[in-house]
């Protein structure tokens, strides 16, 4: 039994050295097709930045591949890097209060810069359980600073400290 599993693993070995469709170890669960080794060849690792108009690097930007589930975030210098994309794709690059940025990769890094929406960055107010525009706000709006809340009263012995 050995022996034919040397003997298999053999002839795979020559097989793969003089070009024939066998690129390397049906046994090991690599490529068992020329078909399939020139599909694995032609992806790679698609790498780059994503800034904005400033040049400032975005941190948690997401890059896809548009038509593919493959996506990435950029990193806190604004870098991905994405496997298994094949040069031509298109990659959506979408961060939040700017505009969705659709390019080609041809290989290589690429860097992207995005603008900014200024049509979703109007004036916003953040309430306790959520976020609404100024616009929306009904009732009175005021700043209380920290010292003013410490000096209210307490109402309840288990709110002292």
């Amino acid at each position: 039994m050995k022996k034919n599993y040397i003997s298999a693993m053999a002839a795979t070995a020559i097989l793969a050295m003089s070009g024939s469709a066998a690129a390397y170890g049906a046994d090991s669960g690599g490529v068992s097709s020329a078909a399939e080794f020139q599909q694995t060849q032609q992806t790679s690792t698609c790498t780059g930045t994503v800034t904005d108009d400033d040049g400032e690097p975005l941190p948690g930007a997401t890059v896809r591949v548009d038509g593919s589930s493959l996506a990435a975030s950029t990193n806190i210098d604004g870098k991905f890097s994405l496997k298994g994309v094949k040069p031509g794709a298109k990659l959506v690059i979408t961060y939040v209060g700017y505009n969705p940025t659709t390019v080609e990769w041809k290989g290589g890094e690429i860097n992207v810069t995005l603008s900014p929406n200024s049509n979703a960055l109007d004036e916003v107010v953040v309430v306790g359980y959520g976020v609404q525009k100024k616009v929306n706000l009904t009732g009175a709006v005021s700043q209380v600073k920290g010292d003013e809340i410490s000096r209210r009263p307490v109402g309840d012995a288990a709110q002292m400290k």
